[in-house]
């Protein structure tokens, strides 16, 4: 038995609105059912709304007091060297990346204990005051920069951790860990992938050079050509396009919420872009040097780099695009063959 909606006299329309559902339901009445779809959002008690601000509110203003001395302590290197002159697009990359986590942040989880994130806090102030102090005497120490970063990640990761437990912590992980982006190499580690990319690269040329049937010879980081000496200093190595696109190809991987094996694969197909691009560029001027003259190799040098880089952070958003692509297409094709298989059974 059916029961039109509209065909209901107004005693029973009113009983409807009075409470008469359940006799509709008892004349199996088919009623339309509604999905409402509400967008997740922390649930706050009204009288604990103005505490959770304020709370908010000191925390943010914690995170600015205890970043400001170590992006302090790296505006020189990052104002005096080439190398890292990126990094001052870093904080704002990392204030970015947390206002995107911010709207998608999950609901906050109480601490299991505040003991242990306390004394991280405590002790991450108390060593970058130690670590400011000894920067007066050793401005240029690398291995300060590295622990002052360390402390302030650490400090950061366990305001976020008090604030809304573990599902906090790892939402907001990645945006303070990206920071470490911006900060120098150890000198160790940084000259031997300086010397081994120059001594790739150096090799490498030589055997384009008898490819092409011009005479050269290798000495350590200098090729002899009939023009003269050619030397593959540290600007040519290719380590500054290595370390921008290590950074750009991390910003991607997040800006796209590419899952783990993606970023990885987009930080690695940065790194060979990187090398591929400025063996292209070392490439034209060694030709450029035997065909000209050593002298004519300082005319092109900087226009060469510049487009050289800006060639290799476009075809890494390219990469990166493409694997956004390839993402997004997924899903429906599992849609589609499943589809498919229902077909076929039935």
């Amino acid at each position: 038995m059916k029961v039109n909606a509209g065909a209901l006299p107004v005693s029973t329309a009113r009983s409807v609105t009075g409470g008469g559902a359940r006799k509709l339901l008892a004349a199996r009445y088919a009623m339309s059912q509604v999905n409402v779809a509400t967008a997740r959002e922390p649930f706050v008690a009204q009288s604990d709304q103005p505490r959770a601000q304020h709370s908010l509110w000191w925390a943010v203003a914690f995170l600015a007091f205890i970043w400001f001395p170590i992006v302090h302590h790296l505006r020189g290197e990052w104002s005096y060297n080439p190398q890292y002159s990126y990094g001052w697009s870093v904080p704002f990359l990392v204030a970015f990346l947390l206002w995107r986590r911010w709207l998608t942040r999950p609901l906050p989880e109480p601490c299991a204990t505040r003991l242990w994130p306390g004394l991280v806090v405590a002790g991450s102030v108390a060593g970058i005051s130690v670590m400011r102090f000894l920067s007066e005497a050793n401005p240029d120490w690398r291995l300060l920069s590295w622990g002052g970063a360390l402390l302030t990640v650490a400090a950061a990761l366990a305001v976020s951790y008090l604030s809304g437990g573990r599902a906090w912590l790892r939402h907001f992980a990645f945006p303070f860990l990206f920071f470490l982006v911006a900060v120098p190499w150890p000198v160790q580690i940084e000259q031997r992938i300086i010397q081994g990319l120059m001594q790739a690269v150096t090799a490498l040329n030589v055997f384009g050079l008898h490819l092409a049937g011009i005479p050269a010879l290798q000495h350590g980081n200098v090729i002899e050509v009939g023009s003269g000496l050619i030397g593959i200093e540290e600007a040519c190595s290719g380590v500054r396009s290595l370390q921008a696109t290590l950074m750009i190809s991390l910003f991607l991987g997040e800006l796209y919420s590419f899952a783990a094996p993606a970023r990885c694969l987009l930080v690695a197909a940065g790194a060979l872009l990187a090398f591929v691009c400025n063996l292209v560029r070392t490439a034209l001027l060694v030709y450029v040097g035997t065909q000209k003259g050593v002298e004519a190799i300082h005319a092109w040098h900087d226009p060469a780099g510049l487009t050289i880089l800006l060639v290799c952070l476009f075809g890494l958003w390219l990469v990166s695009l493409r694997a956004n692509h390839t993402a997004a297409r997924a899903p429906m094709a599992a849609v589609f063959r499943g589809r498919f298989r229902v077909f076929i059974t039935h």
